[in-house]
Formats: C-alpha cells, structure tokens, sequence
C-alpha cells in the first residue's frame, strides 16, 4: 500500500526509544510507503557548520572541538555533553541552548512547507532522537515507543562502532526510558523483522487514511 496526496493535514509521526531501538527502521518503512521525513539529525549538521555557531562552541568547550583544517570535530563535542557526571550534564545543557532553537525552527519550517503544499503528504515523520527532549511532541498526532532490550540495541550499537560505554554515557544524558513509554501514545516491539515492520506501517498508514478519509 502506498501513500496518496491529499489535500488535508498531513498525519504527523514521531518515534521514541532507546539508541539502537530501531527508530530509523520504522521511519524507512513509512518513507517506503510515501511518507517524508523531517531529519533533525541532518538539520542539526547544518546548524553545527554554522560558523556564528562554531565560534560559540569554540568559546563554551574549547579550541580541541576544533580539526586542525578548522572542521568541527563531532567526537570531540560529544565526549564533552555525553555523560552522567554534573559537568558532563552541565554542558550538554549548553549546546542545547545553542543548537536546538536553530534546530527546532529549521524543522518547524520544513514541517510548515509541507503543510502548506497544494498535494501534502498524508504523512509526515519527524525523525529526532531528542524527539521529547527538545520539544516535538506538541508537533505529533503520534508518538510511537519502539520498546527494544538494552541486550539487543547494545549488539546494535556495537555493529556501529560504539562501546556499551558510550551507549550508557548517551542514554544517561537523554530522558529515561520509562517516561518516554509513558508519554508515547503507541508501542511496539523493536525486534520485529523486515517484513513485520513493513506490515506494521502499512497498518499505521490504512489507519491513518480511514481517519482523514484518503
């Protein structure tokens, strides 16, 4: 089943969980079926190339988040925010304070184009890790909790490079797992394969149609 234009609302999908849950998996299926895709990830690139930006950094953590070819260093800034220690916390409070506001209204213009389209898409999906975090779930018909075991995403995680270390540091920085379910208004198994996920968007998507009458 594929997505058809519409001219009404487009149905606004957020996806929370733990590093590694699947997040991006679920996205995928529903872009497969004609959904876009808000990527803060990628926004939030942008925004750290900002040179205002960079300079900023470089006076909150130092000269050492910079490359010697002047490029922003990513592992650099991520081991000064990522942690549970209160200086750790403390600055990752900072970057926030910088970025997200240039994040949030990049992202809050894109969702805006696509609202204001002459054939919106049916649905739309904001792919945000700090999706709660930074302020999505006002924007979001639907939030969905992918409730996957630590074993599971740490095996995931592993196949990116990350130690269990780094993933417990990230996950001790972001909101915890339980009041992500509890402020979620779906959950689903993050263990489902390829096509158990395909069936389960398309799912979403009919339910999504019978109820703005696509």
């Amino acid at each position: 089943m594929r997505l058809n234009p519409t001219k009404k609302r487009p149905f606004v999908v957020g996806f929370v969980g733990g590093i590694a849950a699947g997040k991006t998996h679920f996205g995928a299926a529903l872009e497969s079926l004609g959904a876009v895709r808000i990527d803060a990830d990628a926004i939030g690139h942008r925004v750290l190339q900002d040179p205002a930006v960079q300079s900023r950094l470089c006076e909150l953590f130092g000269d050492a988040i910079v490359r010697s070819d002047g490029t922003l260093d990513r592992k650099a800034l991520a081991a000064c925010v990522f942690g549970d220690t209160p200086v750790a916390k403390a600055a990752k409070l900072q970057l926030e304070e910088l970025v997200h506001p240039r994040i949030h209204a990049l992202a809050v213009a894109k969702l805006q184009e696509y609202q204001a389209a002459c054939e919106p898409p049916v649905v739309v999906v904001i792919d945000a890790p700090l999706l709660l975090e930074a302020g999505w779930a006002p924007y979001c018909d639907a939030i969905i909790f992918i409730e996957t075991p630590f074993a599971v995403r740490a095996r995931r995680a592993l196949e990116r490079g990350w130690t269990e270390t780094h993933l417990r540091d990230r996950e001790a920085s972001q909101l915890p797992l339980n009041e992500k379910r509890k402020q979620a208004t779906h959950v689903v198994s993050g263990q489902l394969d390829e096509s158990q996920v395909a069936a389960y968007c398309e799912d979403l998507v009919a339910q999504i149609e019978m109820r703005s009458g696509a």
